[in-house]
């Protein structure tokens, strides 16, 4: 994923899609947690602050510089 930035060129509807692809990676890596014997799917919110990882589409923009 990251060998392509050097050439692509990143529109606002691009940035959407690799944010959701990147949120569903996440979610799939962290997992849902169960409370009072129920599972739950974690918010967003709440799986950035567990995922310390960088922002993609950041990242892109690292390569690009």
């Amino acid at each position: 994923m990251m060998y392509v930035p050097a050439v692509w060129t990143l529109r606002k509807s691009d940035e959407n899609i690799l944010e959701v692809w990147e949120r569903k990676l996440v979610r799939n890596k962290i997992g849902p947690v169960k409370e009072n014997g129920v599972w739950k799917i974690r918010a967003i919110q709440e799986l950035m602050g567990l995922y310390r990882g960088a922002n993609i589409v950041s990242e892109i923009g690292k390569e690009r510089l």
